[in-house]
């Protein structure tokens, strides 16, 4: 294999991991919340991979379910993928089904 290969294929590796915006995210789980805090009645709590214990309390952050799809749509014309994110939407998606 020629060094062009190599590097070529170094790239493609480098690119997919860059490309997935929520890398550092192990889990996702939708809670309920306040309508105040969004109109659903759900925030989307990410729980980030620890960077080390001394950044405690920084290794989760939320978002309304409400503002699911804008920020898939926007990573996604940004050219990210975001599969919690998606997770997250179709725990949604079984919420509002389980309703009827």
């Amino acid at each position: 294999m020629f060094i062009s290969d190599h590097l070529a294929r170094a790239r493609k590796d480098r690119i997919s991991v860059v490309a997935n915006w929520e890398n550092d995210v192990r889990d996702v789980v939708l809670e309920s919340c306040e309508p105040d805090e969004d109109p659903t009645g759900y925030r989307a709590v990410y729980h980030k991979v620890p960077a080390n214990s001394s950044k405690a309390g920084r290794d989760k952050f939320s978002i309304g379910a409400s503002y699911l799809k804008r920020r898939l749509e926007t990573l996604s014309s940004a050219g990210f993928e975001a599969p919690m994110t998606r997770k997250a939407m179709n725990m949604l998606d079984q919420k509002r089904l389980s309703r009827f």
